[in-house]
């Protein structure tokens, strides 16, 4: 039997995700914050925060700024790509 794409794709955007951010790749662009503002600041003092087990309702979001992030510092566990 199998999963029928809309299925698969739901399931996926609600799959948790770890979120791990290399401080030495990242260049503070903002896109992730813009993408995940639930998971990603930029703060005041030019540091990147994030939460690093989202609620999976932003799991989509989180997946969508590791993957747009130019510098490619994000890092995704637990989940299906």
């Amino acid at each position: 039997m199998s999963t029928s794409p809309e299925l698969s794709d739901t399931r996926q955007e609600t799959t948790p995700v770890d979120v791990s951010v290399d401080n030495r790749q990242c260049h503070l662009y903002g896109i992730c914050e813009q993408e995940a503002p639930e998971v990603f600041a930029l703060g005041v003092d030019g540091r990147l925060r994030y939460s690093a087990h989202p609620a999976a309702r932003e799991a989509a979001a989180t997946r969508q700024a590791a993957r747009l992030c130019p510098m490619q510092a994000i890092t995704l566990s637990g989940s299906v790509s």
